[in-house]
């Protein structure tokens, strides 16, 4: 068929029918649930009342085809009337949604987080981290991951211009310093300082205050915590310029010495008494200067009346204070007993815990010097040795006092160590050994009260050559192989205080050509003390058992035991047995 006997109206009525066959069914089947039968039933039957759809219009309006008269519903069927509405009804919901976008005010995007931004989270978050490991331990590798992320916080904060948090990372680089100077005497409340600054870092950066007021208040308070905690903020540096003035000057004058004070000056006599002459310009405006005034010259403060004296102390006879002296003295002699017998039980209790060994220690260093200051006062003010003031010679015993006083140490140089607890010096002339005790003498030295000098060899066969230093090598092989010194114990510990096991045993063998040898286990290697010309020495008192005197070093009182003082007071506890 040729184009020219198409008719347009014949061609839509066909298209329409065949779309109403393509969804009116002709034919509908139905199975029997009873007997599984198929059944083929007829084309539905309309429902009585129902009205045709109307057809409605194309929704694109120009692309669609234009129908001069309006189809029968009864001739071009429902099915192709319900497609268009439906399609026209997903078109109808789905279309209003682009316009609404289309519709919606064009606002500002919003602005992508900045790259420093992120930066300075990351190195912030990095640097929490390292403080919380320091909040754990303060070791050095601690402190360097923490510095090395302080040093990275800062480089962000310069790339992003914030200048004034550059501050805090400045002070915390400087607390850092000092911890990492002296890791074992760093301040309590370091840590916690500065965790207090970082959360202050991260209110500047996440927050971002806009008044300068509140930052500034912010980084004082920070700086300030970290001073008090202890560490002292480093100098700004000058290529990195204080965005706030007002903080400029802060620090400015945070860092600036204290200017010393102006001295006070009397005011000087005015011109006119002086004999001189001063010609000052008058600034325009102002009226001429007249004669100037004479400086107000300060009353002199009147004379307070002198303090009364106070009333002197009630008489009291020689015999009458020498009593009371002696009552002092006893009361005083009691506390030291008191507390020396309360510490006993505290050291036993520390010496059998591990990992209080330096407690212990300082423990019974105490108790040790609180019975010698007991002893000696029991010794030299008892009541036996209590005399008449009437006899006393004060000249006497001045001079007694300043000889005692500038009386230098007899020997010239010691060793110092830790025997059983207690901090103890030996004459370095005396000891002949010190080191590890040698496998054959360890036995000797647990359950035997004498340490054969033959058990220093190496082998039964072995010689003493370049075993022992100073005069006891002037023996012969065969007396050192008779020779046993004696092994001592600290006569300052009580017998009833358990040592500690844990502790480097060293062996220390002191020899004396006058006085014969001793062996003592000392609780770790010896330290020299070179010079002893500075140090003030307290020699024993008579009747005290134990040191030849005390020495003082390093703040304390450290006993010094010689072989000589170590024999007698063993022969004396023989003898009182």
């Amino acid at each position: 068929m040729s184009d020219e006997n198409i008719n347009p109206e014949e061609l839509t009525r066909e298209i329409e029918g065949t779309i109403d066959d393509l969804f009116n069914p002709e034919k509908t089947v139905e199975i029997d649930p009873l007997t599984n039968k198929v059944k083929e039933e007829g084309p539905p039957a309309e429902e009585p009342g129902a009205e045709p759809a109307a057809p409605a219009e194309d929704a694109g309006g120009a692309g669609a085809v234009p129908e001069p008269e309006p189809a029968p519903a009864a001739e071009a069927g429902t099915g192709g009337l319900e497609l268009d509405l439906e399609l026209e009804l997903d078109l109808d919901l789905e279309e209003p949604a682009a316009p609404a976008a289309e519709a919606a005010p064009a606002g500002p995007a919003p602005a992508a987080e900045e790259p420093p931004r992120n930066a300075l989270l990351d190195a912030l978050g990095a640097m929490e981290q390292s403080f919380l490991s320091l909040d754990w331990e303060i070791s050095d590798a601690n402190l360097s991951a923490a510095r090395e992320n302080v040093a990275r916080l800062q480089e962000a904060l310069s790339t992003a211009g914030d200048a004034d948090a550059i501050a805090i990372t400045r002070a915390m680089d400087a607390m850092l310093d000092v911890l990492q100077s002296a890791p074992e005497k760093a301040p309590p409340g370091a840590p916690k300082a500065l965790n207090g600054a970082t959360a202050t870092l991260r209110t500047l950066i996440a927050s971002r205050p806009e008044s300068q007021e509140t930052r500034r208040q912010l980084i004082e308070g920070a700086i300030t915590q970290l001073k008090a905690a202890g560490g002292e903020p480093a100098q700004p540096a000058p290529e990195a310029p204080v965005a706030d003035p007002g903080l400029a000057a802060f620090f400015e004058e945070e860092s600036r010495p204290p200017e010393p004070a102006a001295p006070s000056v009397e005011p000087s006599p005015g011109p006119a008494e002086a004999g001189l002459e001063l010609e000052l310009e008058p600034e325009p405006g102002s009226a001429p200067p007249g004669p100037p005034p004479e400086p107000e010259r300060p009353e002199a403060p009147s004379p307070e009346p002198a303090a009364s004296p106070a009333p002197p102390p009630p008489a009291m006879d020689r015999e009458e204070a020498a009593s009371e002296v002696q009552k002092i003295l006893q009361e005083e002699i009691k506390a030291l007993d008191r507390w020396a017998r309360r510490l006993r039980p505290i050291e036993a209790l520390l010496a059998k815990t591990p990992g209080l060994e330096k407690l212990h220690r300082f423990q019974a260093e105490l108790r040790a010097d609180l019975e010698a200051r007991s002893t000696r006062l029991k010794g030299v003010f008892s009541a036996a040795a209590m005399v008449a003031v009437d006899d006393i010679d004060l000249g006497a015993l001045a001079a007694t006092a300043a000889a005692e006083a500038a009386t230098p140490c007899p020997w010239d140089r010691l060793v110092y160590c830790h025997w059983q607890g207690i901090a103890a010096c030996f004459p370095e002339a005396e000891v002949a050994y010190a080191g590890p005790p040698p496998k054959r003498a360890r036995r000797a030295l647990k359950k035997a009260e004498m340490l054969p000098l033959e058990k220093m060899r190496k082998g039964r066969f072995s010689s003493f050559k370049g075993i022992f230093a100073g005069p006891i090598n002037e023996l012969s092989p065969d007396q050192m192989k008779k020779l046993s010194l004696p092994i001592f114990d600290n006569p300052l510990v009580p017998e009833d205080v358990e040592l500690p096991e844990d502790t480097e045993d060293h062996l220390l063998v002191l020899y004396s050509p006058e006085h014969g040898g001793a062996a003592v286990v000392v609780d770790g290697p010896p330290r020299p003390v070179e010079d002893t010309s500075g140090l003030g020495w307290t020699p024993a008192r008579e009747g005290e058992r134990g040191p030849a005197g005390r020495i003082e070093l390093q703040g304390q009182v450290c006993p010094v035991f010689s072989v000589a003082a170590l024999l007698e007071a063993d022969l004396a506890e023989t003898e009182a047995a």
